[in-house]
Order: structure tokens, then C-alpha cells, then sequence
């Protein structure tokens, strides 16, 4: 989702409904791999957006309730763990759903 430097909370929010939306209709996912990062942050050296913490939050919250909303679950790899342990806590996660959808 392209937005344009400076982007607040509200369009920022705006636009990741949209695309959530957009994809989980496109795409009638059996799992989200949720990872979200900082990047939009408004304090971040890299970022080029304005979004406060709570906009993060409120971004998260807005994701989990869409994927939930459609039925879909939700793995949520942290973007600070060392890979190796996200890929783990993800094969376990789809192990446990496969395992779920086959009882």
C-alpha cells in the first residue's frame, strides 16, 4: 500500500482496512501471518510516515478484528525474535491448525 510521506493515523488506518479487506477477499486465506513492524512510526529514523504508538496499536487491534471477523487465524511473528524462532512458532502454529481441521 503506497501512501505519501507523512501519512498520520487516520489515512494511515484508512488505507491498511482497505487493504486488509481487499486481500482477505482476494486471497480467502487459511492463515495470516501477521508482522508488523515499526516502520511507520512517526519517531522512526527510517520511516517516512507519522503514525503514533497509538495508531499502532489501534493498527493491530483493526487487523486481528478483520482476520477474526472473517474466520481467519492469526500467527503473529515478532520482528525482533531471531528468525529462526519465528519459523518454529510458525510450523508449530499450522501444525496445531491441520491438526484442528482434520478432527
Amino acid at each position: 500500500i503506497e501512501l505519501p510521506d507523512g501519512t498520520g493515523d487516520e489515512p494511515y488506518l484508512a488505507a491498511v482496512e482497505r487493504g486488509v479487506c481487499t486481500a482477505l477477499s482476494a486471497a480467502q486465506p487459511q492463515l495470516v501471518i501477521y508482522l508488523a513492524g515499526a516502520d511507520p512510526y512517526e519517531g522512526d529514523r527510517l520511516g517516512r510516515l507519522k503514525v503514533t504508538k497509538s495508531g499502532l496499536a489501534q493498527r493491530d487491534s483493526l487487523v486481528l478484528e478483520l482476520c477474526r471477523a472473517s474466520g481467519v487465524p492469526v500467527a503473529i511473528a515478532d520482528p525482533n525474535a531471531p528468525l529462526a524462532a519465528v519459523f518454529a512458532d510458525l510450523a508449530a502454529r499450522i501444525a496445531d491448525r491441520l491438526n484442528d481441521s482434520e478432527n
